[in-house]
């Protein structure tokens, strides 16, 4: 019954709607819009880098890191008879920057993703306007009153 209400029920919202916004202003502006937003969406997913590899080379990281650190614990009476703690200290130094810059990089890519999820959301809007809004405004063979009612009626259509 779930995967009923959540695949049927916007499936049959998105028809019914198509079909009402049709009687008014055919059905070429809404496919070309939806049509637009699949293709931006498409184009999105293929550019979106994976989380999986991130997020495994992440981890890889932090356990070179650890096992670094467990090292110099259990060793921690040799390196210091022989004087090696410099040398520790920039391994786990090198071993933390590597950590810290990977995490930055991915951040900063998590980040980019992110402003193109939200341009991607504001430009279905922006392009949901160009075709449907203003041939509206355009149309010369209704008089105003008759505009904003045609109009007032679409955009209530297409905001359910």
């Amino acid at each position: 019954a779930s995967l009923f209400g959540h695949s049927f029920t916007p499936i049959l919202n998105f028809v019914m709607s198509l079909q009402e916004v049709s009687k008014d202003i055919g059905l070429g502006r809404p496919l070309v819009m939806f049509g637009w937003n699949v293709a931006l969406n498409m184009l999105f997913a293929a550019i979106t880098p994976s989380a999986a590899p991130m997020i495994s080379r992440e981890q890889a990281l932090e356990g070179d890191f650890r096992a670094a650190h467990t090292r110099l614990i259990a060793h921690a009476e040799e390196v210091a008879f022989l004087e090696g703690g410099t040398t520790e200290h920039g391994i786990l130094n090198l071993r933390l920057d590597s950590l810290v810059d990977t995490q930055s990089w991915h951040s900063l890519r998590k980040v980019a993703k992110d402003l193109a999820d939200q341009f991607y959301k504001y430009q279905s809007m922006m392009t949901g306007g160009v075709f449907i809004h203003i041939p509206f405004l355009m149309t010369g063979a209704l008089s105003d009153a008759e505009r904003i009612s045609a109009f007032r009626s679409t955009e209530e259509l297409m905001l359910r």
